[in-house]
């Protein structure tokens, strides 16, 4: 984990990334494409899964970031059935599971990939319209190295539109990545 003091000058200063969550094949990604996210659709990453996936993986060249979440495995390769999504109850799990999955990807690919490329990480959903210039235009006044928070959430990682400062996401990443390293040290 870099210091502090080595994301207060980055390169991605005022840079809003935005991330979608949606479904291969079902059209919305190209809607996206075609009505907001026109003229942003270089800061624009599509989060996708398939059943099939077994492993994470970011395609920058596409703007994709692709989450194997079907099998939960914890930091030590172990399925953990609690959150499988073959047996989790609800409409809403294997969005809860899939979202849980990215944000612990984002956590441990923060400082290689995300840390110099986003100053603000917005997460909307695939079926939500955004003013992705006002929301630009709006956080060019504030620092995105303190900690601050903004949009709806219906939950964590689960809402219409949320979003997050570096400075937050770099404090998520710092305590995901503790916590894998103590259950990986701490398992027998």
């Amino acid at each position: 984990m870099k210091k502090w003091e080595d994301y207060q000058n980055l390169a991605g200063r005022d840079r809003v990334c935005f991330f979608s969550p949606t479904r291969p094949g079902d059209g919305r990604m190209e809607v996206m494409k075609e009505t907001w996210a026109k003229n942003v659709i270089s800061d624009v990453y599509f989060v996708l899964s398939n059943k099939n996936d077994t492993e994470s993986y970011i395609d920058l060249q596409n703007n994709e970031i692709h989450i194997a979440y079907n099998k939960f495995v914890d930091s030590t390769g172990k399925i953990v059935p609690e959150y499988d999504t073959d047996t989790l109850k609800g409409w809403q799990a294997p969005l809860v599971a899939k979202m849980m999955k990215w944000w612990e990807y984002m956590a441990m690919t923060f400082d290689d990939t995300w840390a110099q490329r986003c100053a603000w990480f917005v997460k909307t959903d695939d079926d939500t319209w955004l003013n992705a210039q006002l929301i630009k235009q709006r956080l060019k006044c504030m620092d995105p190295n303190k900690e601050i928070n903004f949009g709806y959430s219906c939950g964590f990682g689960v809402g219409i539109f949320t979003g997050y400062s570096r400075g937050i996401v770099r404090l998520w990443a710092y305590f995901i990545q503790k916590l894998r390293k103590e259950v990986v040290l701490s398992d027998p």
